[in-house]
């Protein structure tokens, strides 16, 4: 009995032992993933935070682990590797919403913008309120052509966030895809009262008065945006394009071609640049 006594004593002993070297690993490789993340040496951090998942597999924090490493080998170039950790993150907690903000941005940088959506959806299930996911499933609806769904996202956010930029500047522009300029144009009249120095506020406006054909209110608004920005290749082909329907077509080509000296692709302004001809 006494021996028994004593052989379980040393195994007690040597699981502490053990397990204290565990402990003191763990606590040595985060102390070096601090080192690595402040340097941003995303290789180093790789490399360590491997390290911990396999030693801390039973760690609570076992899912962060993932989306950090996920976060690491994205700044690294490794997409489709990061996409591996945050799908193992989200197996591991299904109820962390940056998990899947991390996932779903990532998506969108691969060019899978429709499988980012239900990853956006699962975060409004979980929260909400999160204007992240809501202006993201916004617009990817409005680049799938699904204009209502878009909207009604943007109006949620718009109601709890008036004043949010992005969210009123694309829902005006969804409005626009759905022919609606009248109400387009009152929800420019707001965001210019709210954010008066914006100048592409101004050209898109003006964009919006050349649709419901008033030339002279687009004209002004277009000059106001130029005076903001003389950079912005867009504003010359919108005051190009608004000089085009007054019929003066020689005015209208000499700002295509100072968009294009911008930078705008001749692509996209192609038909316009029939006129020129």
């Amino acid at each position: 009995m006494i021996r028994k006594v004593k052989i379980l004593t040393i195994l007690i002993v040597t699981s502490l032992f053990q397990f204290n070297l565990q402990a003191q690993d763990i606590i040595e490789l985060t102390n070096a993933l601090n080192d690595c993340y402040k340097r941003e040496d995303y290789k180093c951090t790789v490399k360590n935070m491997k390290k911990l998942i396999r030693k801390d597999k039973e760690s609570s924090n076992l899912s962060a682990y993932y989306s950090d490493l996920g976060t690491s080998q994205r700044r690294l170039g490794k997409n489709s590797a990061a996409l591996r950790s945050y799908n193992k993150a989200i197996k591991i907690n299904s109820t962390n919403e940056v998990f899947y903000l991390n996932r779903a941005s990532l998506k969108m940088l691969m060019g899978k913008d429709k499988k980012a959506l239900p990853d956006y959806l699962a975060v409004l299930e979980l929260d909400d309120k999160n204007k992240v996911a809501y202006f993201y499933s916004a617009l990817i609806y409005k680049n799938i052509g699904d204009y209502e769904k878009s909207r009604t996202n943007l109006e949620t956010l718009l109601a709890f966030d008036s004043l949010n930029y992005a969210a009123g500047i694309l829902l005006a522009n969804v409005k626009k895809r759905q022919g609606e300029y009248e109400e387009t144009l009152i929800d420019y009249d707001n965001l210019i009262k709210n954010y008066p120095g914006k100048a592409i506020l101004y050209n898109n406006r003006a964009d919006t008065k050349l649709n419901l054909n008033d030339l002279e209110g687009a004209m002004m608004d277009v000059e106001k945006s130029l005076d903001l920005d003389s950079n912005n290749s867009i504003t010359y082909v919108t005051k190009g394009e608004i000089l085009l329907k007054m019929g003066k077509v020689e005015a209208a080509c000499e700002f295509f071609n100072r968009a294009i000296e911008l930078g705008m692709e001749i692509s996209r302004i192609k038909s316009l640049l029939e006129n020129c001809k």
